[in-house]
């Protein structure tokens, strides 16, 4: 048995097979994302054992642990392990899936000059490097920039070099849905509304309607308003405006 730790990682593809990676850090756990090498670019992944059997292959570090304490439990990560089993999904597809919005494998890539430049760059290199250094660029914005004749190449060439390195950032994707909500407001007196309305302006479908509200528990949703017959969007609008 090494002396050594390992953490196998699962990744959100359809590849099935967990990835083993070496780790100096003694607070890693099972149910913590990380940041690990993975061909050409450092992605992330979870974290679904600890151990200390190294494996008959050569075995890259983990860069960077993502997370203070595991955002998976251990059952959470049985269950996922289960439903990859079952379901003859990959581990990490099953983990996606069962983590909260914001805390999940959403992410975007992102391009980093390193320090690892052991040579002087050619002209076309140090125009790309030094555009890179002075601004936030993701790989997608940079195929972009760059998609056209040798500095389509030049960009590949770099990454290839270890010169730029792509790392994948968790990016919070909620989507959040607004509610809107009727209450009275504190500085209004609905009674005093109602006595300086003329009886011309009483007869309005929007009074009536502010009438109906008055005798509605409040708050209350704005479409459960609409379902009512009391009640229509141009009502509304002009309580609103009143």
């Amino acid at each position: 048995m090494s002396k050594n730790r390992y953490a196998d990682i699962a990744f959100p593809t359809a590849v099935r097979q967990l990835f083993t990676y070496q780790t100096d850090d003694p607070d890693i756990a099972p149910g913590m994302r990380v940041w690990v090498p993975l061909r050409n670019e450092y992605a992330i992944g979870m974290v679904v054992k600890v151990h200390g059997q190294k494996p008959d292959f050569d075995t890259k570090m983990v860069a960077k642990v993502l997370d203070e304490e595991p955002i998976l439990s251990a059952t959470l990560l049985k269950l996922t392990e289960w439903i990859h089993r079952f379901y003859y999904c990959s581990f990490g597809e099953a983990i996606q899936s069962a983590l909260p919005v914001g805390l999940n494998f959403t992410s975007e890539k992102k391009l980093e000059v390193t320090d690892d430049i052991v040579s002087q760059p050619k002209v076309e290199e140090a125009e790309i490097l030094d555009e890179l250094r002075d601004s936030d660029v993701t790989l997608n914005d940079a195929e972009k920039r760059w998609r056209e004749g040798k500095s389509k190449h030049l960009l590949k060439k770099l990454i290839k070099k270890g010169w730029v390195t792509v790392w994948e950032q968790p990016r919070q994707k909620v989507d959040y849905k607004k509610v809107k909500h009727w209450k009275l407001s504190e500085s209004v007196d609905p009674e005093q509304v109602l006595t300086e309305l003329s009886d011309s302006q009483r007869s309005n479908k929007w009074v009536q309607s502010f009438e109906e509200l008055l005798k509605i528990e409040l708050p209350v949703k704005h479409q459960a308003l609409l379902k009512q017959d009391e009640f229509t969007s141009y009502t509304l609008k002009r309580i609103e405006e009143e």
